[in-house]
């Protein structure tokens, strides 16, 4: 009777062993998937929306021609910002760089670029583009605070102290 119950108690503890040590490996591969996720996110091959998307294209009847134009014109916004980043980065490893100049930086940028865009497009184009860009802003701007850009696979909510909610 004691061996019966002294072997039961080892398998049990066997299985529950087995049982921990699957779910520490899952949980492991979990985070290194999420980790590769992040570091691919912020190379440059990340995914980015289309520009300008099937519906801009429609609403403002652009030619093939201006689709071009604005796309390379998108292109070559992009690389200057992440050209900037990185400088700013290597420049400043040990301290934060300071958000107003930041700040400054990115607004001349985006003004260039809206002067670029002003080019390709005719005057009713370039107002409706205005529009619709600020449409776009206002809906990042009222998002809820958990939501963020892209469809949010692989992150989780944030809740008090900055734990996840899973």
């Amino acid at each position: 009777m004691k061996t019966k119950l002294l072997l039961s108690a080892l398998a049990i503890a066997f299985t529950m062993g087995i049982s921990a040590q699957d779910a520490t490996t899952t949980t492991k591969s979990r985070q290194n998937v999420k980790a590769k996720e992040k570091t691919e996110q912020t190379d440059n091959t990340r995914k980015q929306p289309e520009f300008p998307s099937q519906e801009m294209i429609k609403e403002l009847k652009l030619t093939d021609k201006q689709v071009k134009e604005m796309q390379a014109v998108r292109k070559e916004q992009r690389e200057t910002m992440e050209k900037a980043r990185k400088e700013r980065d290597n420049n400043n490893q040990s301290e934060r760089p300071d958000r107003e100049e930041m700040r400054k930086e990115m607004e001349k940028l985006r003004t260039e670029t809206e002067a670029k865009y002003k080019k390709i497009l005719s005057e009713e184009q370039y107002k409706k583009f205005q529009e619709i860009q600020e449409k776009e802003r206002k809906e990042r701007r009222d998002r809820p605070q958990g939501e963020r850009r892209g469809n949010g696979e692989g992150r989780g909510q944030r809740g008090e102290g900055g734990n996840r909610n899973n």
